[in-house]
Parts: C-alpha cells; sequence; structure tokens
C-alpha cells in the first residue's frame, strides 16, 4: 500500500505538468489522492502535513481528496501517511513541494526598483529645492543691489543739492559783504556789532 497522487487541479483546472512554481494568483490546490488495499479499503485512514502552513498532521476519512484555499506566497511541502485497518503506516515515497511566486510588486527586483525611483525622487526634489533657494537668493542680492545703488543715487543728489545750496550762500555772502560799509569808515563815530548765525546773514546790521 503506497499513497499517490492522483491529481492535481489549481483554481478549479486540471493541471498538467512537472513544474512546481505557480503564479500568486494560482493558490488554490485541489489534490485527489489513491492508495489501493484490496482487503479493507474503507478502513484506511488518511493524515497530511503540509509544510509551510502546520506543523502537525491532520487525519480525514472518506473523500480521498485534499484541498487547500486561498494559499499565501511561499514555499510549501506536502507529505502524506495511510494507515490500514491493521495499524500499519505508510508514507508518500517523496514529499509534494511547490512554490507560489509573489505578485512582481513584491519581489526583490520590484522592490530594488521601487527603492531606486525613491531615492531618485528624493535626490531630485532635493535639488530642486536647492536650485530654488540659489535662484531666490540671486533675487534677493540683486534687489538688494538694486535698493542700495537707488540709496547712493539719492544720497549723492542730496550732496550736490547740500553743496549748491552751499555755494549759493557763500556767494550771497560775498555780494552782502560788497554792500557793506568799511568799518575804518565808521570807527571814528561808533561801532558795528554783526555776528552772522550762519554763513549768510538776514539779520540788520
Amino acid at each position: 500500500i503506497k499513497p499517490l497522487i492522483s491529481s492535481l487541479k489549481i483554481n478549479g483546472e486540471q493541471y498538467v505538468g512537472d513544474l512546481t512554481s505557480f503564479a500568486f494568483k494560482q493558490n488554490d490546490l485541489e489534490f485527489k489522492l489513491n492508495a489501493v488495499d484490496l482487503y479493507a479499503p474503507e478502513k484506511l485512514r488518511w493524515s497530511y502535513k503540509v509544510n509551510g502552513i502546520t506543523n502537525q498532521w491532520e487525519q480525514f476519512k472518506g473523500d480521498k481528496s485534499l484541498n487547500l484555499f486561498a494559499l499565501q506566497p511561499g514555499s510549501y511541502s506536502l507529505e502524506l501517511s495511510i494507515f490500514d485497518s491493521n495499524g500499519a503506516s505508510y508514507t508518500l515515497s517523496q514529499p509534494f513541494n511547490w512554490i507560489i511566486n509573489p505578485p512582481w510588486y513584491r519581489t526583490w527586483w520590484a522592490i530594488l526598483i521601487f527603492l531606486l525611483l525613491l531615492l531618485g525622487l528624493t535626490y531630485g526634489y532635493i535639488k530642486y529645492r536647492e536650485q530654488n533657494l540659489k535662484r531666490e537668493k540671486r533675487i534677493l542680492e540683486q534687489r538688494v543691489k538694486e535698493r542700495t545703488h537707488l540709496v547712493m543715487l539719492k544720497n549723492n543728489q542730496l550732496e550736490q543739492k547740500n553743496q549748491d545750496i552751499t555755494d549759493s550762500l557763500h556767494y550771497a555772502s560775498g555780494i552782502q559783504e560788497a554792500v557793506l560799509p568799511e568799518l575804518d569808515e565808521l570807527r571814528s563815530n561808533g561801532f558795528i556789532y554783526y555776528k552772522s548765525k550762519d554763513i549768510f546773514s538776514g539779520d540788520f546790521y
């Protein structure tokens, strides 16, 4: 007596082939089991263990099929064992091993691409912000230069106007002094008190 896997259905469709690597959507498996016992086939007791799901042996009777639903991506191994009416046990000659692959976005190369994209976006954003800051700095420096130039221009204009006013006062003072009489002419008859506050005096003699 030896337990056998007579057929395999994946997602309800008969599977023919020797591949043991399935896509992540091929996660509903139905194993058809078979064993020949000429003496008391109704007393056969089946046990199975699926490594990757549980490490414990499970028993079932009657229907010689095993259904595994909604398996997650990973590696699995099915072990079978049967017990006859005398209690003797027989195991599957070789465990059935298979792999359910993860979706493409959970593969190592997809994760690596995502990380590279994230690093690239982060680097691009940093460079973009850096360029914006440099541009804003140049704009501020240009504005400071323009304001400084404007202030210097106004200062020059004020200095020129101040110089023009000072020159005018000196010129008016010269005219005023030319109009006033000589002190020698008045020295025998009186005195003159004349002390202007600024360059040009508007006070009476």
